[in-house]
């Protein structure tokens, strides 16, 4: 059985990480913890169209939210973590529901617009980067990653900061678009550098010091309509297939928001299918731990 970790406030893991900087950071009108003048340009250089959080078209109860933080909320669980800090947690669609599930959690996020709906949610945001964070070393007990290293051009680097930053035995949770096969101009729109496989993502994090304990492919039923509507398009030199549908509309994940009904039975299979194992997928779920 995993014995959980002690639960501590979220003051407590910012004050223990920023150490004597905690006190020069401070809440804005917006309950955005803040340390100086954002740099205007900043957000430019973040390879993530900042657009997608002034667009209200996806809730967190889209059938790839919702399914997405379920499993992230039981892979949690099952290692007995009670305390998290979210790098990169964009709007919160992993935040609000962890949060929710009564898991304490700190988010970091660079783009002005995602910070603000997490402090609208009571989450305790910092508007900083990684780099811009200057965590000190061997801080962290449990860090957050979710759709954030495909992002990142020199993952090696960002990768080092992440390792300094935990404490030995400390765990990562992560989630990244699995498949560089299934690259697509969805990939490019949304600042992709890369996809991965299985073994692709093990080898980056293991080169970084961190061990394996679990990595699995999720969405499986999702990875034919992605490859024939992304793809084949992508491989033809063709805009993606637009679905022009009444009862369809374009979502931030580049893909179709579909019916409230057909939502729902989406919601039910990928529910059905997380209590299974697929040798392809989607996306990848990995944990793990500081060597």
């Amino acid at each position: 059985m995993v014995k959980s970790q002690p639960q501590q406030s979220v003051t407590e893991m910012f004050e223990r990480a920023l150490g004597e900087q905690a006190s020069k950071w401070n809440k804005d009108k917006n309950g955005v913890y803040r340390f100086q003048e954002v740099d205007q340009h900043r957000v430019e250089r973040i390879s993530f169209p900042s657009s997608i959080y002034q667009d209200k078209s996806t809730y967190l109860d889209s059938f790839w939210v919702y399914c997405r933080a379920k499993l992230i909320i039981q892979a949690l669980r099952k290692r007995g973590v009670n305390s998290i800090w979210e790098i990169g947690a964009g709007d919160g669609r992993v935040s609000i529901p962890v949060t929710q599930s009564g898991i304490s959690v700190i988010a970091s996020e660079p783009h002005y617009e995602g910070a603000q709906t997490l402090a609208k949610h009571d989450i305790f945001v910092c508007d900083a980067s990684l780099v811009e964070l200057s965590l000190q070393s061997e801080t962290l007990s449990t860090i957050g990653m979710f759709d954030v290293l495909e992002h990142i051009e020199d993952a090696a680097a960002f990768l080092k900061e992440i390792h300094r930053v935990m404490k030995p035995g400390s765990l990562l949770f992560l989630t990244v678009p699995a498949h560089q096969w299934l690259f697509s101009k969805h990939d490019i729109a949304l600042g992709h550098y890369r996809r991965y496989s299985k073994s692709s993502l093990q080898r980056e994090l293991n080169l970084a010091g961190l061990k394996a304990l679990e990595v699995r492919y999720f969405f499986a039923s999702l990875v034919f309509p992605a490859f024939l509507m992304r793809r084949i398009p992508y491989l033809l030199s063709r805009k993606r297939i637009v679905v022009s549908d009444n009862n369809m509309k374009a979502t931030t994940e580049g893909g179709i928001e579909p019916h409230p009904a057909i939502n729902k039975a989406l919601k039910m299979i990928l529910t059905l299918e997380s209590k299974l194992r697929f040798p392809f997928g989607l996306s990848l779920l990995g944990v793990f731990e500081k060597q």
